[in-house]
């Protein structure tokens, strides 16, 4: 059994309160990686050449802070978040830390940028907001794969 109304009547409904609210919001920008990337070549035995890229922290970084890096190969490009201004790009690392393998000997570029870090649990982070300059700090470092079980690895630019 259902019941239906028997007639439907439009109804005009107003409601208006003069309470008020008020509050401050504050937004934080940001800001750039000052200056340029430098980069140390140095050897490991047993894997080859690394590269170690070390950049200035922008001042007023506020704490739980860190930086993106973008790094853009001819196997793809990858993003990663870490919370300090040094990073070693060495053979077979980058397998788990970037989440691709650089096989294709060539130039890579690394792009970083300042950023919230959002921990995700054994020590790697994801960037939550990161800094918007139209041009951020970047520098092209050279992959050589190995050749003939011959090591290979990582150098700066000359």
């Amino acid at each position: 059994m259902a019941l239906l109304p028997s007639r439907l009547s439009e109804t005009l409904a107003a409601w208006t309160d003069s309470e008020s609210v008020g509050g401050t919001a504050t937004a934080y920008t940001y800001p750039p990686v000052p200056g340029t990337i430098s980069c140390v070549t140095g050897f490991v035995l047993l894997i080859g050449n690394n590269a170690t890229l070390s950049w200035t922290a922008p001042a007023g970084l506020p704490a739980g802070s860190g930086y993106q890096l973008t790094v853009e190969s001819k196997d793809g490009t990858s993003t990663m978040a870490i919370p300090a201004t040094t990073f070693t790009f060495q053979k077979g690392l980058l397998d788990g830390l970037l989440g691709i393998l650089i096989t294709s000997s060539g130039p890579v570029k690394v792009t970083i940028r300042s950023a919230q870090l959002i921990d995700i649990g054994g020590g790697k982070y994801q960037a939550g907001w990161v800094s918007q300059e139209t041009n951020p700090p970047s520098i092209t470092i050279n992959y050589t794969g190995a050749l003939l079980g011959l090591l290979g690895g990582f150098t700066c630019p000359t």
